[in-house]
């Protein structure tokens, strides 16, 4: 039997990963503000991870979480301390080759300011994905969330 998968962020980077290795499972995806699509070098980018890493080394000297807790992305702050760096190796794998691979109907729903997946990876991945469309909510990587009943009909629609 085939399911639908509708998905945001990093769910998207295991959807991506699925659509690509078990495409007969696999009926229709949603993929909303998704990882997967390697960033593009950013120097205030790297610049922060750099500072994270020293203020992450300089808390085993005594700095506390607090101190600690305006860096990362949004999802990485919300996620327990052990997933912490396992989430960090696995979201820099670039899947642009895997998203070559989805023939499925694919559906592409972005946040216009989303600052943790930025506006390119969803372009990418339309270009990526031969059956997908593109649309774009007002807000940032939790647009859906501010658009809730907007993006139900959206979803709804698309896996009629």
């Amino acid at each position: 039997e085939k399911v639908n998968i509708v998905c945001h962020s990093f769910g998207g980077r295991v959807a991506l990963l699925f659509a690509s290795e078990f495409p007969d499972k696999l009926e229709k995806l949603v993929l909303v503000d998704s990882a997967g699509i390697k960033p593009k070098f950013n120097l205030i980018k790297a610049v922060k991870i750099l500072r994270y890493k020293i203020l992450k080394k300089l808390k085993s000297m005594g700095l506390t979480k607090k101190d600690l807790s305006n860096f990362g992305s949004s999802d990485y702050k919300a996620m327990p301390e052990q997933l912490k760096p396992v989430f960090s190796r696995i979201v820099n794998k670039d899947l642009t080759r895997e998203s070559k691979k989805i023939k499925v109907p694919t559906l592409i729903i972005w946040g216009r300011d989303d600052k943790d997946t930025p506006i390119y990876m969803a372009k990418k991945l339309h270009k990526n994905i031969e059956d997908s469309a593109i649309i774009m909510l007002e807000g940032g990587h939790f647009a859906y969330l501010n658009n809730a009943d907007k993006f139900a009909i959206i979803v709804k629609e698309f896996l009629k």
